[in-house]
């Protein structure tokens, strides 16, 4: 019986390969995920002692919890690797997942009673060496129009004079006509439609 031949498994390349990743988490942590997501997306892509650095700030619970994963992940980083140096480490991976929900019920009017949702989370936080030396964490990107290039003025367009003896350009608006020179004789002709006058310079009277 003819079996398949099997495919080549890809290694992956050099840079790929020296990159070594260190995680930690914490489960069943007494916070909903909701509010703990707010700080998480303050430290995704930075490195660690800048991440340190915005938890030591932020006012939020969540920063409490992600400042003992973040620490767990460098203790785990410094036994598994001595050679890895914590200053280049940056947060390539940092995540909230919902955990069992605690019900409790509160009393109520009228013998009624209100049901309580105490929400729990999972936190994971992946730290990273840089790739093939470079800086810790994702490049920024430059500020929104820097590279984008600048429409001409639509007067200066419109304004410039066409070399002598070019032909027109196809839907440029027609060139006004240019200025007719005034007679040598001192006197100015008469205008289309306007009555002729005589020597004397008044209009002939009708008739």
């Amino acid at each position: 019986m003819a079996t398949a031949a099997k495919e080549p498994v890809e290694k992956p390349p050099a840079e790929e390969a020296a990159v070594k990743h260190f995680t930690a988490k914490i489960s069943f942590a007494r916070i909903a995920p909701r509010k703990c997501r707010y700080v998480v997306d303050l430290v995704r892509g930075q490195s660690v002692n800048r991440a340190l650095d915005i938890l030591k700030v932020v006012p939020n619970r969540g920063a409490y919890y992600l400042n003992k994963v973040l620490r767990s992940a460098l203790a785990n980083a410094a036994n598994r690797d001595e050679d890895v140096d914590a200053d280049t480490l940056w947060v390539s991976r940092a995540e909230v997942g919902p955990g069992p929900v605690i019900k409790r019920w509160q009393p109520a009017p009228m013998g009624r009673a209100c049901k309580i949702l105490k929400r729990t989370s999972h936190i994971f936080v992946t730290l990273s060496t840089p790739v093939g030396g470079e800086e810790a964490g994702p490049k920024r990107r430059g500020k929104k129009g820097e590279g984008a290039k600048k429409p001409a003025a639509a007067g200066t367009q419109a304004g410039a004079a066409a070399p002598a003896g070019a032909a027109p350009t196809a839907g440029a608006p027609p060139a006004a006509p240019a200025a007719q020179p005034a007679p040598t004789g001192g006197t100015t002709p008469p205008a289309a439609g306007a009555p002729a006058k005589d020597d004397k310079g008044s209009a002939p009277k009708a008739s």
